[in-house]
């Protein structure tokens, strides 16, 4: 059996969890003829304490994606029978707030090489253009935890040619692996989408352990309490790798 369908449908419960399904979306995506991809994953916390468990500013959590977009990309180019990586290769976008490119190169086919954009704002679209063209139509371009989330992140007037052109472009990258954490209710949530599937939303848990056999990742389960179809249409001032994600009413709705 393909190994990668193994954690396809299983809720991810670990760093590995997330990179193997994101590499197995990505790599469903690109057999479908997606070539521009928008991944958001949780990140381990850097540094953190019992007491502050805050990740970090951008570098830090940039230090957390690093690794886990490069095994991404490993496994991805080694999804292809016979392809292995030779070289992962490291570019820095902006130096102020740290954004990385990683590039892999695949040792028989330059055409499977891929690149990966980690943390990328609305501030490094043009440098995300000209990477864009650099890599081409047919190579693999993944943006990982953008940090824009609305039209008025580019700032600008709506409709200006500028503004419309940079939406435009990440309008491109269609959010191909999704997972996120936030409150809703007072319980903790999480909302799973992994090509091409649909919206999958999740709550937490606790459970009762049993002191002879502790399991569950101390008692923590996830449940799955609702999903959501994915929609094309664009509304409400959104850009594609949000516009139609399960809204705080609808899930809190899905809770109850």
């Amino acid at each position: 059996m393909d190994s990668f369908l193994l954690l396809d449908e299983r809720f991810p419960t670990s760093v590995d969890d997330q990179v193997r399904q994101a590499a197995s979306a990505i790599y469903k995506a690109q057999q479908d003829g997606i070539t521009r991809h928008s991944v958001r994953m949780l990140l381990p916390l850097i540094g953190a304490t019992e007491l502050d468990d805050w990740p970090g500013g951008a570098r830090q959590m940039m230090d957390a994606a690093s690794p886990m977009v490069s095994s991404i990309l490993t496994q991805l180019t080694q999804k292809y029978e016979g392809s292995s990586i030779f070289d992962i290769r490291d570019s820095v976008i902006d130096s102020d707030d740290g954004v990385r490119a990683l590039f892999s190169v695949a040792s028989d086919d330059p055409k499977r090489d891929a690149c990966a954009v980690l943390l990328p704002s609305a501030d490094t679209i043009s440098q995300l253009q000209s990477l864009d063209e650099q890599v081409g139509s047919k190579r693999c371009m993944i943006i990982t935890n953008s940090e824009w989330k609305r039209k008025s992140d580019f700032g600008g007037v709506f409709g200006s040619f500028g503004t419309e052109k940079s939406i435009s472009f990440v309008n491109n990258f269609e959010p191909i692996y999704y997972m996120t954490s936030l409150m809703v209710d007072g319980e903790q949530i999480r909302i799973l989408r992994a090509y091409p599937g649909q919206w999958r939303v999740f709550l937490m848990k606790i459970d009762d352990i049993d002191v002879y056999n502790q399991s569950r990742d101390g008692g923590i389960s996830w449940v799955e309490i609702g999903t959501k179809p994915l929609s094309r249409q664009k509304s409400n001032g959104k850009i594609l790798d949000f516009f139609d994600v399960p809204s705080y009413e609808e899930i809190s709705d899905m809770i109850r």
